[in-house]
């Protein structure tokens, strides 16, 4: 089945009038506010993490370390690395994957995130303390029949870090 829910950040520039709800970069142009992902100097090593969201009773043949691999192997093509363990003032990419059953199979909402330390300028922290933020992401939403779960969460987290990676690639 193909997806029948595709959430993207735009793949060039947005125009805004007055509201912007992705992350990413804001800036004035020509008396507008123009949005835009931007991946420019991210690091080539990064935490990857996978989080599964589901019913305690839902048994799946699929876990957060299988997903976790699917995706490690997926970035190599951006020689993007992610060591063991949570690097200190390293971004962390996270794949977030919520399964729910319907009838006849699932459904899976899939999240590929970019979290990054980020200064509010609304507030001094200790330096000890820092505030993260989302700043890229992208989604999809798919059901699929039950035959398909495994096939359907591998080929559509690939599908999601290839467009971080497309992204990625255009300014590193």
């Amino acid at each position: 089945m193909k997806p029948i829910l595709f959430l993207s950040l735009f793949l060039c520039f947005a125009k805004l009038n007055a509201l912007y709800t992705s992350p990413g970069l804001l800036f004035e142009k020509n008396g507008e506010w123009v949005g835009t992902d931007h991946l420019y100097r991210i690091p080539t090593q990064m935490t990857v993490n996978t989080e599964i969201i589901k019913s305690a009773d839902l048994e799946l043949p699929i876990n957060e370390e299988i997903i976790n691999s699917w995706l490690l192997e997926s970035l190599k093509g951006a020689k993007i690395e992610s060591p063991s363990g949570q690097m200190p003032d390293t971004p962390i990419l996270q794949a977030l994957v919520m399964i729910q059953i319907i009838p006849n199979g699932y459904v899976a909402y899939m999240e590929l995130r970019l979290f990054e330390f980020v200064d509010i300028k609304r507030t001094t922290l200790d330096p000890s303390t820092r505030y993260q933020a989302i700043t890229w992401e992208n989604q999809i939403l798919i059901p699929f029949p039950a035959s398909e779960l495994e096939n359907q969460i591998k080929q559509n987290i690939e599908s999601l870090a290839s467009t971080f990676i497309t992204r990625y690639n255009l300014v590193n």
